[in-house]
């Protein structure tokens, strides 16, 4: 490219670009073109731009040349799966833009990440969206690349992907994270805090004022944190409201109102040594609902996630969601034979408006 521009307009099949580019240029991916990068780019020094609606493929170590700018305003997708090519993959080049770069690996236990050697400090040019799928993402701290280069960005933890917040890693600040299938692992979580306390390594967006957004997925820890939450139980309030809040652990931190469910997406407590369900089934505790005198059910209280929101006995809310939580919460409604149990959910307004609840 010498220190002139490629300009790339394809559709369709798109454009395989196998050939060697060396210089200091510009090599832009046009709106609605299609490239896939495949040769040797090392000696590229220049700059390249995935503009809008361009869709780039790359699965080989090192294709932009590692003294090379990126923008994606489009879509980058990092694809070591379809291959495959074995092992992680590290990027080298400044990033910026506003579009999504999406990784899939060959293996879960495969690294993605930025090179170490790398500084976006506390303001990263990249703007948009990590899409993480097959892989591991690991964030260790505020000086960590991998950490920095999303501070302005949201994360998105796909399934196969296996986010890590990695021990000794403090606050972890980001500009959001959407958990869409994929696993959130706090390998050094403890209760030793107390109550609702925020964990020492965790994920924050209280800076940012991003958002997490829960669709599915998995929350990971290890199982002997269990023993030291808070296992009283509020049965005097609202069944709509006892399957959305605890004392328990937090983990992650948004400002106040801007943690949400999508639908009745639910998380599932896993053993981050295993990645299997953590077994619970010997922890729950009983209680009976009854309708005036008389019992229409049996509910059960166990651990599981909530994200933050509090009511008073009246059912007024008196905290929005604000995060994610291990709590001891109602898991399991038993209807008794013949009987009819009500819900009522008037005037109760986020997610005490449904019920999670096992039925």
């Amino acid at each position: 490219a010498n220190d002139g521009t490629v300009e790339i307009s394809s559709s369709g099949t798109g454009l395989l670009l196998s050939s060697v580019i060396t210089g200091a240029g510009t090599v832009n991916a046009a709106n609605g073109s299609r490239l896939t990068i495949s040769g040797n780019n090392n000696a590229f020094t220049g700059a390249w731009d995935f503009q809008t609606g361009s869709h780039g493929t790359v699965s080989l170590d090192s294709p932009f040349g590692t003294g090379s700018s990126v923008n994606v305003d489009g879509t980058l997708l990092i694809d070591r799966k379809t291959l495959p090519v074995t092992g992680g993959y590290h990027w080298y080049n400044d990033l910026s833009g506003e579009g999504t770069v999406e990784v899939n690996l060959s293996a879960i236990n495969d690294k993605f990440g930025f090179d170490s050697g790398m500084s976006f400090g506390a303001a990263s040019a990249f703007t948009g969206t990590l899409k993480l799928g097959q892989g591991t993402y690991e964030l260790d701290g505020s000086s960590s690349a991998n950490t920095q280069a999303l501070s302005r960005a949201v994360l998105e933890s796909l399934e196969g992907n296996k986010t890590v917040v990695m021990s000794g890693s403090g606050a972890n600040a980001l500009g959001g994270v959407v958990l869409n299938g994929g696993t959130l692992d706090f390998v050094s979580a403890s209760a030793a805090g107390g109550i609702n306390v925020l964990v020492n390594d965790h994920i924050t967006m209280v800076a940012s004022g991003g958002e997490f957004v829960v669709k599915g997925g998995n929350v990971a820890i290890d199982a002997s944190m269990l023993g030291g939450i808070d296992t009283s139980m509020n049965t005097t309030a609202n069944l709509l409201i006892q399957d959305d809040e605890g004392s328990g652990i937090k983990l992650l931190e948004t400002q106040e109102g801007k943690t949400y469910r999508e639908g009745t997406a639910d998380l599932v407590v896993v053993d981050t040594h295993t990645g299997n369900p953590i077994d619970i089934s010997g922890t729950g505790t009983d209680f009976d609902i009854n309708s005036g005198s008389e019992k229409m059910a049996t509910g059960t209280y166990n651990f599981g996630v909530t994200l933050g929101e509090k009511w008073d006995n009246s059912g007024v809310q008196i905290k929005q969601n604000d995060g994610l939580y291990i709590t001891y919460k109602l898991v399991q409604v038993d209807i008794l034979a013949g009987k009819t149990l009500v819900f009522d959910n008037e005037n109760l307004t986020g997610d005490a408006s449904d019920f999670n609840a096992l039925i």
